[in-house]
């Protein structure tokens, strides 16, 4: 005789328990994979932004500007192997935020316009800071244009329309240790002269009846200021010095002997 085989199917109720067992283990799991999958995407974003304050470094010590907010991604992503899609954007596809100070040369807020070097300034940055903003659930918001706003996120203080957070990411770059004093003085009776980098000759007047002249001017880390002697603006070159440091540059006669340009150590 052939044995009978009885096929059984799932009942209503076992499919109920089966259903209820994968639901219990998806709202254990799924949270938990979320956040390792953001806390990677976090950590990789934590680098990018690392690398993109780097490149503005290296950026504005080779080409002597600061971008301001519309041009940053072109400028950085032109001394990195990102593409301006890859500075633009964050790992989830928004648009990272490049804020400058509104009181980053004067205490005056003001729309920052980029910063180009030609002869360097006059007077020291007021609040030369930028903050590159990355957030992993939207764009970044506007740029602030108060300093309050803009100090409200720097320090994550009442009011801060960018709050760091597991989704969030604030890189701040400070630039004041970019720009160096350089002081420059004639003790001699007739104009030398100074060059920036690649600019044209600047007059350093004849020292007067009471003493020599002298100008101060802050440049960016590593501008190459080229010395000249008399007179000015043809005399010859006689020193470049690369400024990594305060200095002070004289040109300067002792005992009677040819005047020479001489430096400070930085």
């Amino acid at each position: 005789m052939r044995r009978a085989h009885r096929h059984r199917g799932f009942t209503l109720i076992e499919m109920i328990g089966v259903l209820a067992i994968i639901s219990t283990l998806a709202a254990v799991l799924v949270p938990n994979v979320v956040k390792s999958v953001d806390e990677a995407v976090m950590k990789a974003e934590g680098e990018d932004l690392v690398a993109l304050a780097a490149a503005l470094d290296s950026f504005t010590s080779s080409q002597k500007i600061i971008p301001n907010a519309a041009g940053w991604v072109a400028a950085l992503a032109g001394v990195t192997s990102m593409s301006t899609n890859k500075v633009n954007l964050n790992e989830r596809g928004f648009r990272r935020g490049y804020y400058v100070d509104p009181r980053f040369f004067t205490a005056t807020a003001t729309a920052f316009a980029g910063y180009t070097q030609t002869n360097g300034r006059t007077a020291a940055p007021f609040s030369p800071r930028i903050m590159i903003v990355s957030d992993l659930t939207r764009n970044a918001p506007a740029a602030p244009t108060t300093a309050a706003a803009f100090n409200a996120i720097w320090n994550q203080s009442a009011g801060a329309t960018v709050v760091e957070g597991a989704r969030v990411r604030v890189q701040r770059i400070h630039l004041g240790s970019w720009f160096l004093p350089v002081l420059l003085t004639n003790q001699f009776t007739s104009a030398a002269a100074y060059r920036i980098d690649g600019g044209g000759a600047v007059s350093l007047p004849a020292a007067g009846a009471g003493g020599g002249t002298g100008v101060t001017r802050y440049l960016l880390k590593g501008s190459k200021v080229s010395l000249q002697k008399p007179p000015f603006p043809t005399g010859a070159l006689e020193r470049a010095v690369l400024i990594t440091g305060a200095r002070e540059l004289s040109y300067v006669s002792s005992g009677g002997a040819t005047p020479v340009w001489s430096w400070s150590a930085p």
